[in-house]
């Protein structure tokens, strides 16, 4: 992971959704038309596709294009991610998150989430710069266009922002139209400058790291929640067998107290008697003396 940054190689990751622009981005960055990219929302990379090119300063430059892992319909764009660490051997100097202007929706959200999940939050938000596309829609009200800054900060929803934050506040904006060959050249070199300055690549042995401590995670967490169904499980038996228990603890002291009630009622009937033989007693001896 330490391991310096070739001074004449840029291994780049491209990362977003369908439809986002990820593939025209890749060409502004190459300077050519080297990834399929049309307008719309449908896909058009399906699976991990490598171009290369050697930029105006001599640098050279490789580039991955993804398949849309924000979205929760494509089940295999995850496992395409994942080989896009080994293409890029040994592994990406930079993961470029692709970004529209518009208000995030909750899969969006969601997404982001599960990325930083996927690649592990410390080294992949160290070597992640966020691109906004569709430059010419971040404007002020007088339209004239709006620092990217001041567009995060202001009009971006919180998990966008806290993202930005976490990736060093690390953002560019180009528009993948744009034409002048000025401004692209512009982006070119701030993207560069940006991923010079990072201390190393993600490797494919971080991303292992990563993978196996979410794997152990999920076992201690499954673990964990076998032992909580265990727990509930002789809690209810328990408390099953306490309320036999009481039941039965009620039953006897019912059957005790009915015991004693019948008890007392033959008492006091036994005393009734004898009061009434007394009684027949004492007039029999009074009949006796009269007679």
């Amino acid at each position: 992971m330490a391991e310096a940054l070739h001074k004449n190689t840029i291994r780049i990751a491209l990362i977003g959704k369908t439809g986002v622009g990820k593939s025209a981005l890749g060409n502004t960055i190459l300077g050519k038309l080297a990834f399929k990219s049309v307008t719309g929302s449908e896909s058009v990379t399906c699976i991990c596709q490598m171009e290369s090119a050697e930029l105006q300063d001599g640098e050279f430059v490789q580039v991955i294009d993804t398949p849309g892992i924000m979205d929760t319909s494509n089940r295999n764009a995850e496992h395409e991610v994942i080989k896009s660490i080994a293409y890029l051997s040994p592994g990406p100097h930079a993961f470029i998150l692709v970004l529209q202007p518009n208000r995030a929706t909750t899969d969006e959200i969601n997404s982001l989430a599960e990325l930083t999940n996927l690649f592990g939050d410390e080294l992949y938000l160290k070597n992640t710069i966020i691109v906004m596309v569709r430059r010419n829609e971040i404007e002020n009200e007088d339209g004239s266009l709006m620092n990217i800054h001041t567009f995060i900060e202001t009009r971006s929803c919180n998990a966008v922002k806290d993202l930005y934050i976490k990736c060093g506040k690390r953002i560019i904006a180009i528009d993948n139209k744009e034409r002048d060959e000025e401004i692209k050249e512009k982006f070119r070199k701030e993207l560069s400058d940006m991923i010079k300055k990072f201390s190393g690549f993600y490797s494919h042995e971080y991303f292992k790291m990563v993978v196996q401590n979410r794997e152990l995670a999920n076992i201690i967490a499954n673990l964990k929640q076998r032992q909580t169904d265990e727990i509930k499980k002789i809690n209810a038996t328990y408390e099953i067998e306490q309320l036999k228990i009481d039941t039965q603890q009620k039953l006897l002291q019912q059957e005790k107290k009915e015991r004693e009630n019948i008890e007392e009622l033959n008492r006091k009937f036994e005393r009734t008697i004898q009061i009434l033989e007394n009684q027949i007693k004492e007039k029999n001896k009074e009949s006796c003396v009269i007679s």
